[in-house]
């Protein structure tokens, strides 16, 4: 068997694949503690006795037991020399088990460590981790490769560019989602399938983390979607400990039983992951027999995404605004920032916009005097964590492209290819790479083609050539090419005219840069407004604009309902609901060209940014509009950029946000309340650029260190653990937030000690143990609960990763520490808590315990006699709060 016969298979019969790996070996004797990949080799007969098992019982792949093979991960046990080796020794053995009744799919996992900026691992040093086993593996013969149990889409995207950059083979992901249906660092099924199809996977999927009744809605959402087969490999159920050992709660029949609904609602490929054995799998094969395999789609529909979000063009959905404000053209405050790498203005001029009603943001550093494809993936890095709006990549810079959509962890849209040389033979192989979608710009090496049937004529030969590299017409938007109508007014009916060729004949989405119309004429905002109107009326699905304008905004609104995109007008009504609500019903505004000017407010008595859409303006608005009632211009004062400019000079944070204007009107008390907002807000938006400034600005003021951390950082960092458990928060957000409190509290402890003194008082904190169990290496989980407990100040003693229970408890003697935080991932090491719970007790120990892991389970710590159960980091926090009010 061979790859092309298993994919003709495919359209005939849902694949069987092999169960677990880690479990059965620990059912064959397998100890805690070991390297389970080391183990499987010195154990030879044990590994094929499962993996034969396997294919005697109806499996056509296995994968090798190379799930930890990775360099990091060897690491733990001092093998990280003999990457290559292991991998290839494991794969050897595979593929004896299989013979030439199975492929070989080489198994590789995470690294255990995410990647930046959420994490300390770079990009390229995880693709590298990669390639070294992917190198070991394909030594070993290996027919394909499986990325599975995947949680950070970051680390799956590395992995699978390290396949594809080292060999043709075919490779297939798998992600792990949590109860909610989203990965630990929140992408969600649709976003992770297409981000994963698009930059060249095979086939795509989930493993583990749930029982199969779970997984069904999950596949579910992926099928509309998927251009390639889906793969489906559940736990048995959840685990539970019975006599000591960890076993799964779901039975090979039941088992079974949702094999066959996985099946019909369009899983291609199906096998088992934790608890489950060949019994498991010949349920799973007698159970799918007969079923016809429901086939791949062959349209994904046009649709971008970030690491947490997709967003879907045309074809009925709602018109897409991408905000233009992240171009330093004429914007002297940005580009001083991206000079000074002050990337705290960057971030607050993309939040505003996506408040605003930005769907995507346009991102462009070109400027002179800096290194613009640095300064893009410094950019990149920013956003994801800050927004989850998907970016489109603008630049001229082939480099600052490549080096960008790398490490962009979604699909992103580029800005943009034309029929120009350079673009065409080298912009256009790299987009097709990773797979983003591009704008495609109706420009030659001579210029700009005037007609509207000249420009048809580009789109169609620079489609022509990306149809060769795999696009379709739904993964490219045309540019309309809008001219300044001040020069030359026809120029405006051709780009109306392409925009309709586009639309009702050639077939594809389309965009425009709005403001380029008007450029050259007064009153801006009215023609923009109208242009949009136009072209939406011809089918515009997207338009690149200020969206805190607030008459293009309103305008884009209204179109939709007159055409029909708008169904009952819901978003019409949501939208004005809200803007009635903050800016009065006899009150519109007016774009008047002035960039990011500020208007003073004498109602309320200080200087602020007028909002441009939905949403209170005390959140910020930076479009430069003045208000206009009925008409009548209310010769409102501007502040113009350059004054922006000397503001972002004095501070790194909320740069051209807190202007100086109108201070004088502000009493004392006022002013403080605004600074220690401003605390409040950047740990809630996970400003950890800026807040030491910030914090700085309140202690200025004559804040007192004390009254800020305990009314305004605890508070903020209680309301993002309130955020990620509802699930708006995911663990990206956290990190940062969780940063910008620990740089807040480093700057604050000193003072805070001084105080403390000066009272006469000695601050004591309560002390709690944290240690990942003995054979455990994993503590990603671990170090992040440590990191939040400190933030709410805790005193942490972090015993690190892979500890013996009587490490544990001479340390909690030594220290006195009155809690003890007990962490396990893997179901073959969460039953040494319950040594170290036991030992406590007999050594008379009188402290508290907490466990949490991803296999462990509230039943599970009932079951050990733990005092509690933490899902999650925020979990911990007030899990640890309850034990100590408890005594």
């Amino acid at each position: 068997m061979n790859w092309t016969t298993l994919k003709q298979l495919m359209n005939e019969k849902v694949i069987v694949l092999d169960g677990a790996m880690g479990t059965e070996l620990q059912k064959k004797g397998m100890p805690p503690g070991v390297c389970p990949e080391l183990w499987a080799l010195e154990h030879p007969d044990v590994l094929l006795d499962i993996q034969q098992g396997y294919v005697k019982t109806g499996a056509r792949v296995i994968y090798t037991a190379t799930f930890g093979a990775n360099r990091i991960k060897l690491e733990e046990f001092g093998l990280g020399d003999r990457v290559t080796e292991i991998n290839c020794r494991l794969a050897r053995l595979s593929r004896q088990a299989a013979g030439q009744h199975a492929l070989v799919a080489g198994d590789m996992s995470s690294t255990g460590r995410y990647i930046h900026p959420i994490g300390d691992l770079s990009f390229e040093e995880t693709v590298e981790v990669y390639k070294e086993q992917v190198r070991g593996l394909l030594e070993g013969g290996v027919d394909l490769f499986i990325i599975e149990t995947m949680t950070d889409i970051q680390e799956a995207r590395a992995a699978l560019l390290a396949v594809k950059e080292s060999c043709d083979l075919p490779v297939w992901v798998t992600m792990t989602f949590e109860e909610g249906e989203r990965t630990l660092t929140g992408t969600d099924p649709v976003t992770a399938l297409i981000t994963l199809q698009s930059l060249g996977a095979d086939v795509v999927g989930c493993n583990c983390s749930t029982g199969p009744d779970k997984m069904v809605s999950i596949i579910e959402h992926m099928k509309p979607y998927a251009k390639v087969p889906l793969l489906a490999k559940p736990n048995a159920g959840l685990p539970k400990l019975v006599n000591g050992m960890t076993v799964f709660d779901m039975e090979p029949e039941e088992f079974g039983r949702y094999a066959s609904l996985l099946a019909q609602v369009g899983a291609n490929l199906i096998g088992g992951c934790c608890g489950t054995s060949a019994e498991y799998v010949a349920e799973v094969a007698r159970n799918v027999e007969g079923i016809k395999p429901l086939p791949p789609s062959k349209h994904q529909g046009s649709a971008i995404t970030s690491a947490r979000k997709t967003v879907f063009i045309g074809a009925g959905n709602p018109f897409v605004v991408v905000g233009e404000r992240i171009n330093p053209t004429g914007k002297p405050s940005l580009q001083e920032a991206l000079k000074q790498k002050r990337y705290a203005y960057v971030r607050q001029l993309a939040v505003e916009q996506v408040e605003k009603g930005a769907d995507v943001l346009d991102v462009n550093v070109g400027m002179p005097g800096i290194d613009e494809p640095g300064t893009m993936v410094d950019v990149i890095d920013t956003l994801v964590t800050a927004v989850d709006a998907p970016l489109c990549l603008d630049s001229s810079n082939i480099e600052a492209l490549e080096r960008g959509l790398r490490i962009y962890p979604g699909r992103a849209l580029v800005n943009s290819i034309s029929l120009e040389k350079d673009k065409i033979e080298k912009l256009l192989p790299v987009a097709a790479k990773y797979g983003a979608m591009f704008i495609l710009l109706p420009l030659t090496d001579e210029g700009v083609p005037l007609t509207a049937q000249e420009r048809q004529r580009v789109v169609e030969k620079v489609f022509e050539r990306a149809v060769l590299l795999g696009y379709q017409k739904e993964d490219i938007v045309v540019d309309g090419l809008v001219m300044a109508v001040s020069s030359n007014q026809e120029q405006a009916v051709e780009t109306l005219n392409l925009i309709g060729w586009c639309s009702n004949s050639f077939g594809c989405n389309t965009i425009v840069g709005l403001s380029n119309v008007s450029f050259g004429l007064p009153e801006r905002g009215w023609l923009n407004a109208a242009f949009l109107a136009m072209a939406m009326g011809k089918g515009l699905t997207m338009a690149i604009v200020n969206p805190l304008s607030q008459t293009v905004m309103n305008v884009k609104m209204a179109s939709e309902v007159l055409l029909g995109r708008d169904v009952y007008s819901q978003r019409y009504i949501k939208y004005f609901r809200q803007v009635g609500r903050s800016q009065g019903e006899n009150r519109i505004e007016v774009q008047d060209d002035k960039p990011r000017s500020v208007e003073y407010n004498a109602e309320k008595g200080r200087s602020q940014y007028q909002d441009g859409a939905a949403g209170s303006a005390d959140k910020g608005g930076r479009d430069g509009r003045k208000n206009v009632k009925q008409g009548v211009d209310d010769s409102a004062t501007h502040i113009t950029e350059d004054v922006l400019g000397g503001i972002l000079k004095e501070t790194e944070s909320r740069a051209a946000i807190r202007d100086d204007v109108g201070k004088s009107t502000l009493n004392g008390a006022a002013e403080k309340e605004k600074a220690a907002q401003q605390v409040f807000d950047a740990v809630v938006k996970g400003d950890h650029h800026g807040i030491v400034p910030i914090v700085k600005d309140a202690l200025a003021l004559g804040i007192a260190p004390r009254i800020l951390m305990d009314e305004y950082l605890i508070p903020a960092i209680t309301h993002v653990g309130e955020l990620f458990e509802r699930k708006e928060y995911f663990l990206p957000q956290l990190l940062m937030s969780a940063e910008a409190m620990k740089k807040a509290f480093e700057h604050l402890e000193p003072l805070l000690q001084e105080e403390a003194a000066s009272a006469g008082a000695k601050e004591k904190k309560m002390k709690v143990i944290l240690a990942t169990v003995k054979g455990d290496i994993h503590d990603i989980g671990k170090n992040i609960v440590a990191l939040m407990l400190r933030n709410h100040g805790f005193e942490v003693i972090d015993l690190g990763k892979d500890v013996g229970a009587e490490t544990i408890i001479e340390k909690a003697k030594e220290t006195g520490a009155r809690i003890i935080g007990l962490s396990a991932l893997m179901t073959t090491t969460m039953v040494q808590m319950k040594e170290v719970i036991e030992l406590a007790k007999k050594e008379g120990l009188k402290c508290k315990f907490m466990v949490g892991g991803a296999a462990v389970t509230q039943q599970f710590a009932d079951e050990i006699g733990a005092d509690g159960y933490a899902e999650d980091a925020n979990g911990a926090v007030k899990l640890a709060k309850r034990l100590v009010e408890e005594g």
